[in-house]
C-alpha cells in the first residue's frame, strides 16, 4: 500500500508475485500526475485500487491480467473513454468507480 503521491509506476513492472496494490493519495496528498495501468503484468494481481489520480492510462491492459477481480478507481480524473473502457473489462471483475 502506497499512501503518498507516486510519480513512476516503472518499479511495480513485472514483479510476479505482485497479488495486491493499493496506491492511496489520501487529500490532502497532491495526486498522482499520471498512472499507467499498463506497468501491472504480473500474473497473481487479484486487487488494484487507485486513488487520487490526475490521470489513469491503459485501463485496457487490464484485460490480460487473469487472476484480476478487484479494481476500484477512487477521486481519479476519468475521460468518458476511460468509462467506456472501464466497462468493457470482463464480467469477473468487481468494479467499483467514486468521486
Amino acid at each position: 500500500m502506497v499512501n503518498y503521491s507516486l510519480s513512476d509506476t516503472g518499479p511495480l513492472e513485472g514483479l510476479p508475485a505482485l497479488s495486491e496494490v493499493k496506491l492511496l493519495a489520501a487529500k490532502p496528498t497532491p495526486p498522482h500526475p499520471e498512472i499507467d495501468l499498463a506497468a501491472f503484468t504480473g500474473p497473481a494481481l487479484t486487487t488494484l485500487w487507485v486513488m487520487n489520480a490526475a490521470k489513469v492510462v491503459h485501463i485496457e491492459s487490464l484485460k490480460r491480467l487473469p487472476f484480476l477481480r478487484e479494481v476500484r478507481l477512487i477521486d481519479c480524473e476519468l475521460s468518458p473513454a476511460d468509462l467506456r473502457a472501464i466497462a468493457s473489462l470482463p464480467d469477473r471483475l468487481a468494479r467499483a468507480i467514486t468521486g
